[in-house]
């Protein structure tokens, strides 16, 4: 171990590239200087010793005057080559040349011509000891000392004997060779770690530069923030509480209390996306904004766009168009919900900044030789300068002030869209003449499943109320529904028993085993979240029992994450909450075989075992309510967590869309510790909640 820390001291460091080379750069730049003098010295000191050799004698001048001169020549050639502006040389190539002469010049005239050798030490000395001074490398010490070697012994040699003072200066000059090397050495170690120590040093004041004005951006931005939110929070909500008190009003009638519920329910979505744009702005700015990329049919997704928005430009009496350029895929893998947002911003934007009698575009391409999907929303509306357009895609900008004032809006969907466009693989371009129009085109990555259907025409989509009155293949099966809220498994034994099915209920995961390993079942929905014992834990006991039957994930937990580890641990399924019909007739179909033919409907909205069911979830949400008051009172947060999941759960299951986002946004702040949003999210879920028992 001791020899082979001796040995790596000898061993030449190297920093990694570039940093080496500045390193390097970094010596002969503190190196020049010293030098620059010790060059002035070389220069002067042969001088000195001519003076000195004319006091002495003619003939001794004359004898080191030629060798001299010649040396003071070379010396200027080397001045000239390392420091003039036609300098052609570095510090080392330098000097090593001047050593070179130097020693070869030392030693001819104290060697060979005044025969005294001693002097050959002292003088050689100073070439070592200068450049372990300037400090420029251990390497080209060593080359300099392996010069003050070499040199004399190659002209001693030329004598046919060497007399003792020969030996003796060979030896002090091998002595001060490998002295000097050393103490170079241990400089260049030592410099080496005062340059690492500087380099850390220096990164650390850019990284310190860096946190002071990412600091400076964010406290920039939240200012912005505060501000934006502020007015556009305030002024629909100015709307919503004047036309709710208004509505009261005894002088109000029919018509104009319709108006004010229709103000009321406009202001609210607006608040709604809102909500919606700065959920997902936190997400984006804290870097944890994720996909699921799922498969998809392209058109259902236009379509459901072209449907939301349809109602908007024609209220605005914008013509809105969707064109698709042929062939295109009927399947893609994407993230759904990113594309229908990214859409659902654009499409919103165009017709915002679209006078009444314009049109909007919407033209689709599949580009294959890339895999990319292109977009584009053409609008005749006002249009942007280049100005407007660079400032385009910053948080809290329009393209006017004015602009903000006159159509509204936080300033964000353009934001957001360019980022999601961006997690998706692709760029959005703006093209835009002030007074003609813009246009917003955009191409994403996308995968094409194989086999797929590419089509050349529009195929017919069923709509959702068509769907509802679609007949419903029966079941004769038995299910098993574990859920420890009531309301949930009302509705869903309710779709169940509409199917022909024995349905066995359960409150919690005990119940849920006990009644699996004593009867036989087709079928088992196991909630996730359950008292006493939960979804995960029923599962591994029921299959350690060794049975194999289909068991479906009943949650609201539905990220790809999450469900990837329940499709793991065992389950066969999931099915998302608030559930969806669609979904959960397809599952049955999935699992189950022994089909009945009958023609009853799948289920009717407006029948009286359906209305009942709502009732009875409006009447448990008073319950809810008060849970809800007590928990913030007592600020039991953990609690409130409980309830959000499981209102979440089931709202959306009786209608009460808005009251699951609510309860959703509520709970993914309170899991993820946002403590400066948990009480705006509690109010809106409070005031959802209290809407909702009271419609």
């Amino acid at each position: 171990m001791n020899l082979t820390k001796i040995f790596s001291f000898f061993l030449s460091e190297r920093f990694a590239q570039p940093l080496e080379q500045r390193f390097q750069q970094q010596l002969e730049g503190r190196a020049r200087g010293i030098i620059g003098y010790i060059y002035v010295i070389g220069g002067i000191v042969p001088i000195l010793f001519l003076l000195y050799a004319s006091t002495v004698s003619a003939e001794f001048f004359y004898t080191v005057a030629e060798p001299r001169l010649i040396y003071l020549t070379i010396w200027c050639l080397i001045c000239l080559a390392t420091f003039s502006r036609f300098a052609v040389l570095n510090l080392r190539q330098s000097y090593l040349i001047y050593t070179l002469a130097g020693t070869t010049f030392i030693t001819y005239i104290n060697s060979i011509l005044t025969d005294n050798q001693l002097f050959t030490v002292p003088s050689v000395l100073m070439f070592l000891i200068g450049l372990v001074i300037a400090q420029i490398g251990a390497r080209v010490q060593l080359y300099a000392g392996v010069i003050s070697i070499v040199i004399p012994v190659l002209m001693i040699s030329m004598f046919d004997v060497w007399l003792p003072a020969d030996i003796g200066v060979m030896v002090l000059l091998v002595i001060w060779a490998i002295v000097s090397w050393l103490a170079a050495l241990i400089l260049e170690k030592n410099n080496r770690r005062l340059f690492r120590y500087e380099q850390a040093l220096e990164q650390t004041n850019k990284e310190k530069a860096n946190l002071l004005d990412k600091e400076a951006r964010s406290n920039q931005f939240k200012r912005q923030f505060l501000a934006h939110m502020s007015h556009e929070i305030r002024t629909p909500l100015t709307s919503i509480l004047g036309y709710s008190q208004s509505y009261f009003d005894p002088s109000f009638n029919q018509e104009q209390k319709d108006s004010a519920v229709k103000t009321i329910n406009n202001n609210s979505l607006h608040l709604l996306k809102i909500v919606n744009d700065v959920l997902d702005l936190s997400k984006i700015e804290a870097g944890k904004l994720e996909l699921e990329m799922l498969q998809i049919d392209l058109f259902d997704l236009l379509q459901t766009v072209e449907h939301s928005q349809r109602r908007v430009a024609t209220e605005k009496g914008v013509q809105l168009d969707i064109n698709y350029q042929w062939p295109l895929p009927q399947q893609l893998i994407t993230d759904p919900t990113r594309l229908r947002q990214i859409l659902l911003n654009l499409t919103n934007n165009a017709i915002k900044f679209t006078p009444e009698g314009g049109v909007v575009s919407l033209r689709v391409c599949f580009i294959k030789s890339s895999g990319h999907l292109h977009i584009s929303i053409t609008d005749t509306g006002i249009g942007m300068d280049k100005k407007a357009i660079n400032q385009l895609f910053t948080a809290f900008n329009q393209a006017d002030n004015s602009h903000s004032r006159k159509f509204g809006g936080t300033g964000l969907g353009l934001y957001i869209s360019n980022q999601l466009v961006h997690r998706l693989g692709g760029e959005i371009a703006v093209k835009s003449v002030p007074g003609e129009g813009s246009c917003f085109s955009f191409d994403i990555q996308v995968t094409v499943p194989e086999p797929v259907n590419w089509l050349n025409y529009v195929p017919k989509n069923t709509t959702a109320k068509e769907r509802m009155n679609q007949q419903v293949a029966q079941y004769q099966a038995k299910v098993l529904l574990a859920d420890d809220h009531e309301d949930n498994r009302k509705l869903i034994r309710y779709w169940l028993e509409k199917s022909g099915i024995q349905v066995t209920e359960a409150e919690n995961g005990e119940q849920a085993v006990e009644k699996a390993l004593l009867f036989d079942f087709d079928l088992i929905f196991l909630d996730i979240q359950m008292p006493h014992m939960d979804g995960v834990e029923a599962l591994c006991m029921i299959r350690a029992n060794g049975y194999d039957i289909p068991i479906i994930a009943l949650t609201a937990n539905a990220l790809k994450q999450e469900v990837d580890g329940y499709l793991t641990t065992g389950f066969n399924d999931h099915l998302a909450k608030p559930v969806e019909a669609e979904a959960f007739y397809a599952l049955l179909a999935k699992y189950l075989t022994d089909l009945v033919d009958d023609d009853e409907p799948l289920f009717d909205l407006a029948s009286e075992e359906f209305q009942k069911l709502i009732a009875d979830y409006k009447s448990s949400l008073d319950c809810e309510l008060e849970m809800v008051k007590h928990a913030r009172q007592a600020d039991n947060w953990s609690l409130l967590t409980k309830v959000a999941h499981r209102i979440k759960g089931s709202a959306g299951n009786f209608g009460f869309s808005q009251l699951t986002d609510a309860a959703a946004a509520l709970e993914t702040c309170l899991r993820n510790n946002g403590l400066n949003e948990r009480e705006q999210l509690y109010q809106n879920f409070l005031n959802q909640l209290h809407q909702a028992t009271r419609v």
